[in-house]
């Protein structure tokens, strides 16, 4: 790329040497107009190789005293830390030009390198050598650190009395936690991302034991031993008895499909819980309790859902199991696993990783963050910019993201991490929330 920059400067060079030898007739050329900027720093940096500049050569501003009319800079901020003390600048122009002055000193060969992290001065010299137009290039990095997570703590709806279950979803752009407190059933709603107050109701049509078998889509579904439950609000359910088959949790729900495991099998129904048929018999290794459900739409479009961790149906370690339409299921962990043997961790997909939190090691809460770059197949410990502070490990909590919310920019992309057991089994009544730093920038997707 460099070369190519460079036989372009030193080929318009030579077309204006030839024009002024041969052609004495044709009048100096006026225009003014740079129309692009390259940048090339001397350690290849590819923020700074990759980066694409935006001319503006009619405008007009004062800065430092002295008068502008063509101002560039990046279309998009380069990475933050990004050097640019060492970078050589590629200017192209609209027509052949006589000169062009950088900082009021030196002329522009094609091969300067400069130190771009304060603005740079241009003056363009036509090809009449008289006409002049003043440019300032401003090369711009971003001041935020893009891979620091910020978290924060938010409200949680305490109570005094003892809480037997819990359940957190993010649905309709609003946090609904249902709870079993001292066995009563309840319902806290937050339409603020857990700031301000929760509203509390009390659902009815839905049991105690369904609480922790919550799962939502375009509405939300739960079971218990006997029955199987739907509500549009989550304040009002209708039950239906559970036919032909003996349901342990619900999965997810793929198009009109809904997923739940049962005693040898994942099943499936096609008909809101009305009749279930077999989708996949699963074998010794398959998870069964203690994992975690991860969804996550794939580069390809479709949608993806893996069981991360937990126990397996012969009592082993799960490992990591995956599906796109939890009728075929491939199991990560076959040939060898970097996941550790965690059970009940909170696991979220989230900026292209799988992010895993808490969850129970060897007896113990881990408090460390685990990352799997290839959703499951792998995993590595997370970096500290990752970490939150004063957070407590903790076991069977909710996790979720805002991904797709679409009123506020400044709620989008976040985690939010609620409740769950500490060491000594008690619901610890926080909201943990974070958002990469990564995501505030518009050129994120």
């Amino acid at each position: 790329m460099k070369l190519l920059k460079k036989l372009s400067f030193f080929s318009v060079l030579s077309i204006v040497l030839f024009i002024g030898c041969n052609d004495s007739e044709t009048e100096p050329s006026v225009v003014t107009t740079i129309k692009n900027l390259y940048l090339t720093s001397a350690d290849t940096i590819e923020s700074v190789d990759n980066a694409l500049f935006y001319v503006n050569a009619d405008t007009f501003f004062v800065y430092n005293g002295v008068e502008y009319t063509g101002f560039i800079q990046n279309r998009d901020s380069m990475l933050f830390g990004t050097s640019l003390k060492a970078v050589v600048p590629t200017i192209t122009t609209a027509a052949m030009v006589s000169t062009i002055i950088i900082n009021d000193t030196i002329t522009y060969s094609g091969s300067d390198t400069l130190n771009f992290e304060e603005p740079i001065k241009l003056l363009v010299y036509a090809q009449n050598a008289d006409t002049t137009q003043r440019y300032l290039i401003k090369a711009n990095v971003h001041q935020l650190d893009h891979e620091l997570y910020l978290w924060d703590e938010r409200n949680y709806p305490t109570t005094s009395l003892p809480i037997k279950a819990e359940k957190a979803l993010f649905f309709s752009s609003k946090i609904f936690l249902f709870r079993n407190i001292n066995n009563t059933l309840t319902l806290d709603v937050n339409t603020d991302y857990a700031n301000g107050d929760w509203q509390t109701s009390s659902p009815t049509g839905l049991s105690l034991a369904a609480v922790e078998n919550i799962i939502c889509a375009d509405k939300f579904y739960s079971m218990d031993n006997d029955n199987f439950y739907t509500s549009s609000d989550g304040l009002e359910w209708t039950s239906m008895p559970i036919a032909n088959v003996s349901l342990k949790q619900l999965l997810f729900k793929n198009s009109n499909k809904i997923f739940a495991l049962a005693n040898d099998s994942v099943v499936m129904s096609e008909d809101e819980g009305q009749t279930w048929k077999l989708a996949y018999r699963y074998g010794e290794t398959f998870p069964v309790q203690d994992f975690s459900m991860v969804s996550e739409k794939a580069p390809s479009g479709k949608m993806r859902y893996v069981l991360v961790g937990g126990t397996a149906k012969n009592g082993d370690f799960a490992g990591t199991w995956s599906t796109e339409n939890g009728v075929y299921w491939v199991d990560f962990s076959k040939d060898g696993s970097s996941l550790p043997q965690r059970l009940d961790a909170a696991t979220i997909a989230y900026d292209h990783n799988l992010l895993m939190f808490g969850g129970e090691e060897k007896g113990s809460l881990s408090d460390s963050i685990l990352l799997s770059p290839d959703f499951g197949f792998t995993w590595v410990g997370a970096t500290k910019k990752m970490l939150p502070q004063n957070y407590t490990p903790t076991i069977e909590s909710s996790i979720f993201s805002t991904q797709k919310v679409e009123d506020s920019s400044k709620n989008r992309y976040r985690i939010f991490i609620i409740g769950g057991k500490d060491k000594n089994g008690d619901y610890v009544q926080k909201v943990w929330t974070a958002r990469k730093n990564e995501t505030y920038f518009e050129e994120y997707n």
